[in-house]
């Protein structure tokens, strides 16, 4: 089992645990909200969906298949990293790297069964936002200038690999960094606690 902390509107999962159901994002229900908090514009989401369409697919092959065409993950974090170098699970709301960054949601402690869990590398995952080569984790970082000069231009297909050996992270050796989780669905039995926060809050 691993310990995730997930932030989201608590009330959506429990309409769905009352129904008899788990929580399953939808795909189109997000593209449309993002869509609609950008005031029509999709051109973020243009450019960054094929980085979220990678991750289920890696989803598919780890943790099994989507559930729906329409399914999207639930994300969640697994340990972070603070200033002092010490990892931590749970997320500390006053640290700079959460401050502010989920506004009006609450935070839920779950406790998964790791084969329903994909984990990536967090920093790491912006090479796939950014469509461009992850450096490898073991290489040292005085070569890895010259290593991107020559992989600036290499095929999907040449990146796909090299995103798969280098942002997906294996349960049982985790680096010290932020490792974020991702996970079909959330059930009502996988949640451990849950902090709720008024929705004027802003934190």
């Amino acid at each position: 089992m691993i310990d995730l902390y997930s932030f989201q509107h608590y009330d959506d999962l429990a309409s769905s645990f009352a129904s008899g159901r788990a929580y399953r994002p939808s795909m189109a229900l997000a593209r449309r909200s993002k869509v609609d908090r950008d005031h029509g514009d999709s051109a973020w989401w243009d450019v960054f969906e094929p980085a979220y369409q990678w991750i289920m697919m890696e989803m598919d092959s780890a943790v099994g298949c989507r559930p729906s065409s329409d399914a999207a993950p639930v994300w969640a974090w697994a340990r972070w990293v603070d200033a002092r170098g010490r990892v931590r699970v749970k997320p500390d709301l006053r640290y700079t790297g959460f401050r502010g960054a989920y506004p009006g949601l609450d935070l839920v402690h779950l406790r998964v069964d790791e084969s329903r869990v994909l984990l990536t590398d967090f920093d790491c995952f912006h090479m796939v936002l950014n469509d461009t080569s992850c450096i490898p984790r073991d290489l040292p970082g005085d070569d890895a200038g010259d290593w991107l000069d020559r992989h600036r231009e290499e095929s999907e297909e040449w990146k796909r690999r090299n995103w798969h050996d280098n942002v997906i992270v294996p349960h049982d050796a985790m680096p010290v960094a932020w490792i974020q989780a991702t996970l079909w669905e959330m059930r009502e039995g996988d949640v451990v606690d849950v902090r709720r926060f008024p929705r004027w809050w802003r934190l």
